[in-house]
């Protein structure tokens, strides 16, 4: 018995003009640098969780102080640096966890 010719594998693109197809996103090395470096997480969700837990310990006793004589100009920047801090706090505790989003 003769040996049977093994079947050629055919090309991606059947047409004599068509282009090859081009790399993927994945297939293309693309250089990376994280814009914060991964062993200060911990330090930075320290930093900002403290700031922010201050802030709001400020806002409370504002509020708590000020009775009728609440001023909307001096509440809402408190309540937002408070907000913010704890908002970045939050999330570098998060990536000091391995959660990365």
């Amino acid at each position: 018995p003769q040996p049977q010719p093994q079947p050629q594998p055919q090309p991606h693109h059947t047409h004599p003009y068509a282009t090859p197809p081009k790399p993927s996103r994945s297939t293309m090395e693309v250089p990376h640098k994280a814009p914060v470096d991964p062993s200060s997480f911990g330090p930075l969700a320290l930093a900002f969780s403290l700031m922010g837990f201050f802030m709001m310990a400020l806002f409370f006793i504002y509020e708590a102080k000020a009775g009728a004589s609440r001023s909307l100009v001096k509440e809402v920047p408190l309540a937002l640096l408070s907000s913010v801090f704890l908002g970045c706090g939050t999330l570098f505790v998060m990536l000091w966890a391995g959660l990365y989003v």
